[in-house]
């Protein structure tokens, strides 16, 4: 099975036994049956971060599925200071951040409150993606998490 669409598949084999030799009657229904494990899950959850402004801030984040070739992707989002919703973290809301292969949120430079581009009091959260061969996907979204970023 290599749909990873999550389900159970049957695979009904007496053909390849009776072409193997084995006598029609006696290969019946032969069958098995798979399960493709298409599960994933946030196994560590962000911590706050508090760090001194102009300092690097990072935020990590680890997630994890029983199939091995799951591909995860992460977008993170963060809600400004006294905000109402989360918004995706972009060049243009923070020129300075990088999100790694594993996941991990670096802003190179944190900003505080007098900044163009304040950070302290944001809380940032994530939505992890895992896809699985043939397309099939499954989501789960972080715990928020503040950054403070305190003068320096």
């Amino acid at each position: 099975v290599s749909d990873g669409a999550g389900g159970t598949y049957t695979r009904h084999s007496s053909e390849c036994l009776v072409a193997m030799g084995v006598n029609a009657a006696t290969a019946g229904d032969a069958e098995d049956t798979v399960t493709v494990d298409s599960t994933m899950s946030i196994s560590a959850q962000p911590t706050a971060a508090a760090i001194t402004e102009g300092a690097t801030a990072v935020i990590d984040v680890t997630a994890t599925s029983n199939n091995p070739d799951a591909a995860f992707s992460f977008v993170w989002s963060y809600d400004p200071a006294g905000g109402t919703s989360y918004v995706p973290v972009t060049t243009t809301t923070h020129p300075d951040f990088a999100v790694d292969a594993d996941g991990t949120l670096t802003f190179s430079t944190a900003l505080d409150a007098t900044s163009p581009h304040p950070m302290n009091g944001d809380t940032f959260r994530v939505v992890v993606t895992a896809t699985f061969p043939g397309g099939a996907t499954v989501s789960a979204t972080s715990n928020a998490v503040a950054l403070t970023v305190n003068d320096a």
